[in-house]
């Protein structure tokens, strides 16, 4: 499972950035593609790697210490810190996330925002995320060996693999996003040859829904994104402390470069906009 990480593991690096020196941050709403940015919020960091956003504009960030290690904080009028984590994303009622850890015991994890209480749901899983009819949980998972995705059933608790039969070519791959209506999955995987491949799959464990976006060069910092209002996938891809946005508009990935200038971190769909993680303006 070490070779899915990879896709998460890099800092960001950031104009301007100084190791250990905490600088401002905010996220900004943009309510279409074309829209202004509206900020949300504003706070001072050393690396933000990744953005969550719940109902109620509801902000969890995953924050990188000067020793790599994670951890995830709620941005509120109090900054509360709940716990190691790697990722996070919330439940649609907003009262939980599911959050992957490494340490000190890794595995997927739910955690009870309000209560606090902590449930152990998969040692072996990585990189959870949350469907957005609430019903079920991906994550990535080694089964027989392969890269695989795992989906899921929280009203079940057991889960089934995407691929009865894991695709060879991955080296690793890993679930971003859930589609609207709990029926497709956006996915990125690295392949054998290196490069870095973002592509729809159906969660019933079909290949693919449409075209693959492929890229060469280094491997991805981070890779986020997930569906806009109006039925369009959206992916950051950032590394090399470049941001690339690309845009799934029928049956092609087109770059999003209007929106590049934002210099996203990372990036969350809602269905009241696109919600920005960035560095924040002097």
């Amino acid at each position: 499972m070490r070779a899915a990480l990879l896709l998460l593991a890099a800092h960001v690096v950031l104009t301007g950035w100084t190791a250990g020196e905490e600088i401002q941050f905010e996220i900004v709403r943009l309510e279409s593609l074309t829209g202004r940015p509206e900020r949300i919020v504003a706070f001072n960091s050393q690396t933000p790697v990744a953005l969550a956003v719940g109902p109620e504009r509801r902000v969890a960030i995953v924050e990188q210490d000067r020793s790599a290690r994670r951890c995830v904080y709620l941005k509120a009028a109090d900054r509360v810190s709940l716990g190691p984590a790697q990722n996070a994303s919330w439940s649609p009622a907003g009262s939980r996330l599911v959050v992957s850890r490494l340490s000190p015991e890794p595995g997927v994890w739910l955690i009870s925002v309000g209560g606090g209480s902590e449930r152990l749901l998969d040692r072996r899983g990585r990189l959870a995320v949350w469907s957005q009819d609430g019903r079920a949980l991906a994550w990535a998972r080694e089964v027989d060996g392969r890269p695989n995705v795992v989906i899921y059933d929280l009203f079940e608790a057991d889960y089934d693999v995407l691929w009865s039969t894991p695709v060879s070519e991955f080296a690793s791959v890993v679930p971003v996003a859930w589609g609207p209506l709990g029926k497709q999955l956006l996915l990125a995987g690295a392949g054998e040859d290196g490069k870095l491949r973002v592509f729809v799959a159906s969660a019933d464990g079909r290949r693919s829904l449409g075209p693959e976006l492929s890229l060469a060069g280094s491997k991805p910092e981070t890779v986020s994104g997930g569906w806009l209002k109006g039925g369009h996938a959206v992916v950051l891809v950032r590394k090399a402390g470049q941001s690339r946005l690309f845009q799934l508009n029928d049956s092609k990935w087109q770059p999003l470069s209007q929106l590049e200038s934002l210099i996203p971190i990372s990036i969350a769909c809602r269905p009241d906009g696109l919600y920005v993680l960035r560095q924040a303006d002097e």
